[in-house]
């Protein structure tokens, strides 16, 4: 028997209240699973869809989503009417997504918990945020800021893969004119060459070798580019494919930079979303840390950060040693801790920081295209070089 994905609602030993989703062969089963991890179950229900990683919500989606409940509640509609409107209206992740947010919300969910839940708005920064509305009770700013967060990701996103469109195209055709180099062109000056080898040039045979490589296992190429390419699509439309370039980015110098680069702006966008809604900057801070991917470079630095901050060390400072901002960024916040205005000048160093951000991904791509043109024309025009010059070396050694 097939496990079954039931949602609850329970509560640990210490009374606080969590939701989540859990399998099981049945209630009973997923009941005792609850009890082993200390949780006394309040509610369980079998969930109406596929297991959570199958309906979390993409960048897009999730953007959206957010975008709909903050325009609703800035129009003072209550959360509750806010979800039923965009569940009644929508199909797919999203309406699955408020319909669960909802549920959890009428079964005593503070709004952090009931949109920070799977398959809702559960990004460590967007629950961040969230959470520290609650003290404020502006729910519509909060939800504001977390479209703001999130639009400006999606945005830098689609900016990437727009700009990437033509190098890809441009690599796609060049593997296809040196594939058909290596296989159809070359092997019909073979028997120009053929047993006097040792007469041609090394560059030659290197290129005649390869050729003959390339043009037995041919068949096995084309379908690992088809295998290659089905799971990138398969990838793409479950979320998962751009965490795996980021992090295949990470082995390459100047993509390493920008996206220390972007992680610095998001860290620094999140702190000062969250200083505007009156939250301490130790909490701040510790919330950051948390909100921070484990794996992520930037989260020993942002916990070293929080530990000298707690410390006595002003948050400038700490930024200073620890060299994650730019010199203005650090002069910025530097004058809002000593004027009393931190959160005004913190969330004005993220706006110049995403700026700088925007600007060197523009440099990067302006330099990263016409290296490729020129390293893909360098290829072809060696391997044709090496051909003619293995067929001129043979004619003249033949007259």
């Amino acid at each position: 028997m097939s496990d079954t994905a039931f949602d609850y609602v329970a509560r640990d030993a210490s009374g606080a209240r969590k939701s989540g989703r859990i399998s099981g062969a049945d209630k009973r089963e997923a009941a005792l699973a609850l009890k082993a991890q200390g949780l006394q179950p309040v509610r369980l229900s079998a969930s109406a869809t596929a297991p959570v990683q199958d309906a979390a919500l993409t960048l897009p989606k999730a953007t959206e989503f957010a975008g709909r409940l903050a325009r609703l509640t800035q129009r003072r509609i209550p959360l509750d009417r806010a979800l039923g409107l965009i569940a009644e209206g929508r199909t797919g992740p999203m309406k699955t997504a408020a319909a669960a947010a909802r549920a959890s919300l009428r079964d005593g969910a503070s709004p952090a918990e009931a949109l920070g839940g799977p398959g809702g708005l559960s990004d460590p920064a967007c629950r961040a945020i969230l959470t520290a509305s609650e003290a404020t009770g502006a729910l519509d700013s909060a939800l504001a800021s977390v479209h703001g967060m999130l639009d400006t990701r999606l945005t830098l996103r689609r900016k990437i893969v727009t700009e990437m469109i033509y190098p890809a195209i441009l690599l796609v055709v060049a593997a296809a004119s040196i594939a058909v180099i290596l296989v159809a062109i070359i092997p019909q000056f073979r028997p120009l060459v053929e047993g006097r080898m040792d007469l041609v040039p090394a560059l030659g045979r290197a290129v005649f070798a390869l050729s003959a490589f390339v043009s037995w296992i041919w068949p096995l190429l084309l379908l690992g580019t088809a295998a290659t390419t089905g799971a990138a699509i398969w990838l793409a439309r479950r979320g998962r494919l751009m965490p795996i370039l980021t992090a295949a980015a990470q082995r390459i110098p100047p993509l390493r930079r920008l996206n220390a680069r972007n992680q610095g702006a998001q860290a620094l966008t999140l702190l000062g979303s969250l200083l505007e809604r009156r939250v301490q900057l130790d909490t701040a801070l510790a919330v950051l840390v948390e909100a921070t991917p484990a794996d992520s470079p930037l989260h020993p630095t942002l916990q070293k950060i929080g530990e000298e901050v707690q410390s006595g060390t002003p948050l400038w400072q700490a930024l200073d040693t620890a060299n994650l901002l730019d010199g203005d960024a650090i002069e910025t916040i530097r004058i809002g801790e000593e004027a009393g205005d931190l959160p005004d000048m913190v969330a004005r160093a993220a706006a110049d920081l995403r700026e700088a951000r925007s600007r060197a991904t523009e440099r990067f791509m302006l330099l990263f295209q016409p290296a490729l043109i020129v390293i893909v024309g360098a290829t072809i025009g060696v391997s044709l070089y090496a051909l003619f010059s293995a067929i001129t070396a043979v004619n003249a050694i033949s007259f």
